[in-house]
């Protein structure tokens, strides 16, 4: 009778030869790519993060908060801060944020009426999707509003 080789150690030695073969070009792979910080320096960058954080979560806390309301008709942002504070001392900027275009963006100072209510005329805004960001502090706080718009055609 003869007797069949097998030929299955073969097989075993290429699967693991194969997966270290595998294992080195990865390796070779990985050390040519390049892992860039997205900030160079994330500490103060991390920092500022907590500081915006602190002031979402102090306006979150008033009683009640900025009213932001566009008006189509009037092609206008109607702003009410709350009336809790005096609105001579409200200091700040409103930023109208364009997403998809940075060259659109502008800045307000914040000057509120007797009524604590600031009309911005913005007759002039492309339309499409804005953000409006409220930087304010009052005393020793700060304070942050957003809101997103759209503005028709």
């Amino acid at each position: 009778m003869t007797e069949k080789k097998s030929s299955w150690g073969w097989g075993v030695a290429a699967l693991y030869g194969g997966f270290v073969l595998f294992l080195l070009i990865l390796v070779v792979y990985i050390s040519f790519q390049r892992f860039e910080m997205v900030e160079g320096d994330y500490y103060n960058e991390g920092l500022k993060y907590q500081q915006h954080i602190d002031k979402v979560n102090r306006t979150m806390a008033l009683d009640s908060s900025v009213v932001i309301r566009y008006s189509t008709s009037d092609r206008a942002l109607d702003i009410l801060f709350p009336s809790t504070f005096l609105p001579d001392s409200i200091r700040g900027t409103i930023q109208l944020y364009r997403p998809s275009n940075s060259l659109l963006d502008r800045s307000y100072p914040i000057d509120v009426s007797g009524d604590f209510r600031q009309i911005v005329d913005v007759d002039d805004l492309v339309p499409g999707l804005w953000k409006v960001k409220i930087n304010w502090h009052y005393g020793a706080d700060d304070y942050y509003s957003e809101k997103k718009i759209f503005v028709p055609k």
